[in-house]
C-alpha cells in the first residue's frame, strides 16, 4: 500500500509525535501555533498538518465525532508514522469539583464507545501508556506553577457511542458512585486501537476539558448546553498548550 485508503497519506507523512482533536477545525486552529506548519491532508473529517512545536516536529490530526471515525483516523496514523498519539478533546464532567474549562488526564476508560467491541472482547482494558501519562502530569504542573487558578485532576473516563439518549436512558450515576471523573465519545477506542500495535511500539494517552457537568445539563437545551462558551474556549486553548508540551516529553 503506498497510499492510505481515506485520508490519502503516505508512509512518513505523520511524525512520531502525533497530537489528535476530534474537531477538524480545531486541527486548523493549532496548526496556526506550529512553526513551518505545512497541511499534509484535508479529507472528509480529516485534517491532518505537521510542523514544530518547540522545535520537536509534530503531527495535529482531527478524527471527527465518535468510534468509527476515529478508527480510521488512528489505524492510518499509525501506519504512516505515529509512535506517540495523544488525544485532546472535550469531555461532560461527572465531577462537581471539574468545572467547565478544567481538565482530566485519563489513566483509563470504561469502554462503552460501540466500536472497540468490535476489535477486542470487553475485558480487554483500554489503559494510557505510562509515560505519557506521567508526561502530560509534568506539563500540567508546570502550567500550573504560573497560572495556580489551573484545575486538573488524574483518573478514568467513560466514551460512550451515543451523544443524545434514547428510551434506555443512561448508567451516569454508577459512574459518578464508580469515581469516573467524565465521559467523551473516543478515548477507549484509542487507547485499546495502540495498545493492540505489535509490541506495544505506540504510545497513547489523553486530555479532557471539561465543556459541561452532566448531571446539571440538558444536552438538548441550548440555553443549559454550551460548549463555546468562553469558558471552555479558554480550557481548549489551554489543553492544547499541555497536550503538546506533553508530547516533546515522551520519547517514541
Amino acid at each position: 500500500m503506498s497510499v492510505s485508503p481515506i485520508i490519502h497519506l503516505k508512509v512518513g507523512d505523520v511524525h512520531p509525535h502525533c497530537l489528535v482533536v476530534g474537531d477538524p477545525g480545531r486541527a486548523d486552529k493549532i496548526a496556526l501555533l506550529l512553526e513551518d506548519s505545512k497541511e499534509v491532508a484535508k479529507v472528509r473529517e480529516y485534517h491532518v498538518y505537521s510542523g514544530l512545536w518547540k522545535g520537536i516536529p509534530v503531527t495535529v490530526a482531527s478524527h471527527g465525532v465518535g468510534g468509527p471515525g476515529t478508527n480510521v483516523a488512528i489505524h492510518e496514523l499509525i501506519w504512516s508514522g505515529a509512535k506517540v498519539i495523544i488525544r485532546a478533546g472535550t469531555a461532560g464532567s461527572f465531577q462537581k469539583s471539574l468545572e467547565r474549562g478544567s481538565h482530566t488526564i485519563v489513566t483509563g476508560a470504561v469502554r462503552d464507545d460501540g466500536c472497540s467491541q468490535l476489535l477486542v472482547p470487553e475485558k480487554y482494558p483500554a489503559v494510557s501508556h505510562h509515560e505519557v501519562t506521567i508526561a502530560l502530569i509534568e506539563a500540567a504542573k508546570q502550567f500550573k506553577t504560573v497560572n495556580p487558578e489551573y484545575n486538573y485532576q488524574v483518573g478514568l473516563c467513560q466514551s460512550v457511542g451515543n451523544f443524545y439518549e434514547g428510551p434506555l436512558g443512561n448508567n451516569n450515576m454508577l459512574w459518578v458512585n464508580s469515581n469516573v471523573l467524565c465521559q467523551d465519545m473516543e478515548v477507549s477506542l484509542v487507547l485499546v486501537q495502540c495498545s493492540l500495535h505489535p509490541s506495544n511500539a505506540v504510545k497513547a494517552g489523553a486530555i479532557l476539558n471539561t465543556d459541561n457537568y452532566i448531571l446539571a445539563t440538558d444536552r438538548a437545551d441550548s440555553s443549559s448546553y454550551d460548549p463555546y462558551s468562553d469558558q471552555v474556549r479558554r480550557g481548549s486553548e489551554t489543553m492544547i498548550e499541555v497536550a503538546l508540551n506533553a508530547l516533546t516529553l515522551v520519547t517514541p
